[in-house]
């Protein structure tokens, strides 16, 4: 029963992660107004949803945070390799890329 309930729990946690990366950046999900009396009368104030929290955690927070550990750890060489990394991965040619290519059109 306890792997029945944990595979249900890691569902749920990446479905919400995954849903809050995709959809975060809404204005539906992301502000909701809340309506503060004042001395000058009702303020209609936007504040944070929940889901535009986990949104700024996912994408803003963690981040920034990650950064600063590898400036503080490596000095960013780090951040850096991952850019070359991911820059190489997306725009230059490279084997894995030509081998898929090549093997689809060998099967059509």
């Amino acid at each position: 029963m306890s792997l029945v309930l944990f595979a249900l729990s890691f569902i749920f946690v990446v479905s919400l992660l995954t849903f809050a990366a995709l959809f975060g950046r809404l204005p539906a999900f992301r502000y909701t107004n809340v309506f503060h009396a004042s001395s000058v009368g009702v303020a209609d104030i936007p504040s944070n949803t929940p889901i535009g929290h986990l949104y700024r955690l996912l994408w803003i927070h963690i981040p920034h945070h990650l950064r600063l550990f590898d400036a503080w750890l490596t000095q960013g060489r780090l951040t850096r390799s991952f850019w070359r990394f991911s820059q190489y991965l997306m725009n230059e040619r490279h084997p894995l890329v030509m081998v898929g290519v090549s093997t689809t059109l060998l099967a059509l």
